[in-house]
């Protein structure tokens, strides 16, 4: 029994023209948009859809481009690796929606033209029909499909376009994102002459040691036809031509880096047709164990980046494209790993113009099928299917200099289809390097995914000859994004790391109405199934691009201006691989305490790359903790941020004793209940009691159920005993979970004309699981709402993200400190405080003076509060003040999928103690 054309995997197109690069149109040809209001009729099954193509009854409306289901078409469904369709390869069966689209259009047909349809993108399988004829058919959804329609094109046109949103192309489109289906890119009506340039291959590489560069520039004509040839620099000042196919060698190029961005334009004409392309001089090596460009070992500083938009899903525009662009350089990422397809050709266009590495992936994941014997890599009958979705991609974007890698697709096993692709790969360009994870035997470099940082040093030390690579590391779900300082210090100390792009660049909620507004859906949310929850939202910007600690930490990270104190005063760094910092200026204080002793500005201008510079400071001195501070500003405007932009900091610990500072404070109203041992005063809603227990991150699932289970979030106090002594109390408490475990609490209470003054010491009672924290839980009086500290800040911290937050001053509302996750869990943490008030409108309030550095968190929401709520949305602030102050927090590590903190951040160094002064202010 023959298979419909959408389940046979052995039929992968009709009609479609073979993929060519990405060409622009000077002259001579010319393309008209057809995206727009379509007409539109929706079917859940095959059997349902429409039959009746040219008939005028029955049509909705529809944008294109656009998914279906987001215009209130069907489902939206968020799988990340079981198929939402029968697992029954090639087979996806009836219960398979179907959308028909139709529009008419005009055209001015001119004798001996050509005429194409192309579609830039449809999900997945469709087929064409124009003015009652059947055009052709294509199953990649992710590259372009053109059809030539030069014998049933007319003055007056009728198209129609059938989208089935499974097929046996869906086998290989099992990527972790929402299933979305439809035209969601855009739809061309295209004129070409009767002969024209149908390909450019445009060969490039530079010789840095020369200041060369060659370019070996092969056109394809369709149709007979002599070529001419010429390259522009990117002001048009001509500075090659040729009349044939020839390699040349220039002289004096500007070479293309992320750095310095430097493209030329390549045109060639055949008869009236004038086509260009972008051309960008640079080189990609990978022996030896070292990824370089132009010469110089370079890190891939990197994110991966689904297309994604909140209300639009894959179909990106050219304004949302833009905006992630100037997001990366300004937050210091240099590369994107198209995760898991090719993106919009207007995606690579900018990566050139803007200067971002790209490591492109093929749109091929068939993550469902496991990777043992059912992987279709191994199957032959799949085999032209995964060369052809390689193909696809390579043709496509082969001119682009940003492309540095080519990456054959994600989580899709081994097996021979897999050693073609390479193959196919290896014959058409040899100037990049292959890329792909799940099959390192046939890649040109090592990849993983999710190292530990220990088993990323072992890679760094292993004598392999190609470079190492982590396709996805520091899983960013949720409060996240421990322990990247420490990655990064492994990728900067071993040549042969050659960095790595971040799982993932924004969190894919999609906005659902919801109780007359609006919130972020995820999986489950519109009633799909299968689902994965809330597992889709693992990016470091919120969908709408709103930036969150995670991305200002990656920053930071990612800076590549550094500085070390000297005896004199600091040394500036540039680790850019290419430019000098010219155009850069550091501006430095030193504080006492957070007060500023001095301060100024050191112009870094003609530091050459991976050089450094000493400045001299003055010499000052006064009582407190001495602290350096040197940040790093753009002096000049550039295309991706106005000058005065900063791009990173340093801060040096100079040395001081302890912590001067002493607030002014009034008496406090203070007493110790004598029945229960607790603390009553002024402000306080609830006595400092012991806690234990956080609203677990997505990060915190490798421990939290076994602390669940034991009972540790819901401790009873016990009393033991109240020993008093003049002005000075002692209490002593256990808190026991129902398992019996817990810890013994010790507080030492003494008035004192500042305050309270408060020492509590723990012990541990019994075998505890992992603890999320350590410290005293209070609630505060409502009118408290004004934070202020001296730690880390001004942003969130934890014990393992803590680069980006500087020591200092900080002030704000406690509902600011806490920052938006789709999914509600523990954020707002403050590491190194030594000081906090939360004080009312007129500045009175309660204030804590600790004798050492804790960690604080101030919000109106309780831990179970958030536990127990599912979406931001639905979270409804308390009035009072939830005040946690503690001297053990669990780092966050990456256990949402990866490793979970080092042992550093959860080891517990038994007895564990806070002590403060609680004081009127």
């Amino acid at each position: 029994m023959s298979l419909p054309a959408w389940e046979d995997p052995s039929v992968l197109s009709r009609n479609k023209r073979a993929p060519v690069s990405s060409l622009r149109f000077v002259s001579g040809s010319s393309r008209t948009s057809l995206s727009g209001t379509w007409r539109f009729h929706f079917s859940p099954t095959v059997d349902g859809r429409r039959t009746d193509l040219w008939g005028e009854e029955g049509w909705g409306e529809i944008a294109v481009p656009g998914h279906w289901e987001l215009q209130g078409h069907g489902t939206p469904i968020y799988s990340n690796v079981e198929y939402p369709h029968p697992k029954d390869p090639p087979r996806v069966g009836n219960d398979n929606p179907v959308g028909t689209y139709r529009r008419s259009f005009s055209c001015e047909v001119r004798e001996g033209r050509r005429y194409f349809l192309r579609f830039d993108g449809v999900e997945s399988f469709f087929t064409v029909w124009l003015n009652g004829e059947e055009v052709g058919f294509s199953k990649d959804s992710k590259t372009p499909a053109e059809f030539e329609v030069a014998s049933l094109v007319r003055s007056e046109n009728d198209l129609v376009v059938q989208v089935f949103k499974w097929c046996d192309g869906s086998y290989l489109e099992d990527q972790d994102f929402w299933r979305l289906a439809g035209v969601f890119r855009d739809v061309w009506l295209v004129e070409r002459p009767g002969v024209f340039v149908r390909d450019v291959f445009a060969h490039v590489s530079y010789d840095p040691s020369a200041g060369t560069g060659r370019l070996a520039p092969e056109a394809e004509t369709d149709g007979q036809g002599e070529c001419e040839t010429w390259l522009c620099s990117s002001s048009g000042e001509e500075v090659w031509r040729e009349s044939e196919d020839a390699a040349v060698m220039l002289q004096q190029v500007l070479p293309w880096t992320s750095e310095a961005p430097t493209l030329y334009h390549l045109y060639v004409r055949c008869g009236e047709d004038l086509v260009s392309t972008t051309v960008g001089f640079r080189t990609v090596e990978w022996g030896s164990g070292v990824f370089c460009i132009n010469g110089v070992p370079i890190k891939l500083r990197g994110v991966n980046r689904h297309e994604f938009d909140d209300q639009r899903g894959r179909a990106v525009t050219e304004e949302g494209m833009l905006q992630d662009v100037l997001l990366f350089k300004q937050n210091n990422i240099n590369c994107v790993r198209t995760s898991h397809y090719p993106n919009c050709e207007r995606w690579y266009e900018l990566c050139d113009e803007y200067g971002i590495y790209v490591v492109d992936e093929a749109n091929i994941e068939s993550h469902g099928m496991g990777y043992g014997d059912e992987s279709l890599g191994h199957a032959p009958e799949w085999r032209e299917a995964h060369v052809d979705r390689v193909r696809n991609m390579v043709e496509r974007d082969k001119n682009h200099p940003c492309v540095v890698m080519w990456s054959l697709g994600n989580e899709a096993g081994p097996g021979k289809n897999f050693e073609a692709c390479a193959d196919w790969i290896r014959s058409r360009d040899k100037s990049r390097p292959i890329h792909y994870e799940r099959y390192n035997e046939v890649a040109d470099v090592e990849s993983c995914m999710y190292p530990s940082v220990g088993r990323l040093i072992a890679h760094g030390e292993s004598e392999d000859d190609r470079p190492f690579f982590m396709c996805e590391y520091a899983h960013a779900m949720g409060t996240a994004m421990g322990n990247l300082a420490e990655y990064w210090d492994a990728v900067e100390s071993h040549r042969r790391l050659m960095g790595g792009c971040v799982w993932e660049w924004c969190d894919h909620g999609l906005r659902q109405a919801k109780d007359g507004g609006w919130r972020w859906a995820y999986g489950g949310d519109f009633g799909d199934a299968p689902n994965d929850g809330n597992f889709c939202c693992d990016g470091v910007v919120l969908p709408d691009r709103t930036v969150t600690s995670k991305l200002r930490e990656l920053k930071q990270v990612y800076r590549q201006v550094r500085s070390v104190a000297t005896s004199k005063g600091f040394k500036a760094q540039n680790r850019f691989d290419f430019r000098s910092l010219t155009g850069l200026e550091a501006r430095w204080t030193i504080d006492f305490d957070g007060e500023i002793a001095a301060e100024g500005r050191a112009p870094l201008d003609g530091i050459a790359p991976q050089n450094s510079r000493e400045f001299e400071l003055p010499k000052v001195t006064q009582p407190g903790n001495c602290v350096l501070t040197v940040r790093y500003f753009t002096t000049v405007d550039s295309p991706w941020a106005k000058k005065g932009h900063e791009i990173g900091f340093d801060q040096h610990f100079l040395g001081g004793g302890p912590f001067a500072f002493r607030p002014k404070t009034a008496a406090l109203g203070a007493r110790i209940d004598e029945q229960s041992g607790l603390v009553v005063a002024d402000g306080l809603l609830v006595s400092p009691t012991t806690g234990l227990f956080r609203a677990f991150t997505d990060n915190d699932k490798w421990m939290r159920d076994a602390f669940l289970s034991a009972g540790m979030h819901e401790l009873k106090r016990s009393l033991v005993k109240i020993e008093e002594s003049g002005r000075h109390t002692s209490v002593s408490a256990i808190y026991l979970s129902k398992s019996g475990a817990g810890v013994s609490e010790q507080a030492d209470y003494g008035f004192t004309e500042e305050g309270l003054s408060v020492n509590v010491q723990w012990s541990p009672i019994g075998e505890l699981p992992q603890l999320p924290r350590l410290g005293l839980d209070l609630v505060l009086d409502p009118a408290l709402k004004h934070m202020r500290w001296y730690g880390l800040g001004p942003h969130e911290s934890y014990p393992d993200r803590k680069s980006s937050v500087r020591l200092g001053w900080w002030k704000g509302s406690v509902a600011d400190q806490f920052e938006t996750q789709i999914r509600p869990q523990d954020g707002g943490n403050k590491e190194g405080v030594r000081f906090v008030s939360l004080t009312d409108a007129s500045g009175h309030g309660l204030c804590f003076l600790f004798d050492g550095p804790v960690s604080v968190k101030a919000s109106h929401f309780s831990a179970n509060h958030l536990l127990e709520t599912a979406h931001m949305h639905d979270l409804k602030p308390d009035s009072e003040i939830h005040l946690c102050i503690d001297s053990f927090v669990l780092g966050l590590g990456g256990a949402s999928c990866g490793p979970p903190p080092l042992t550093e951040f959860t080891r517990i160094d038994w007895p564990q103690s806070i002590a403060f002064t609680l004081a009127r202010i």
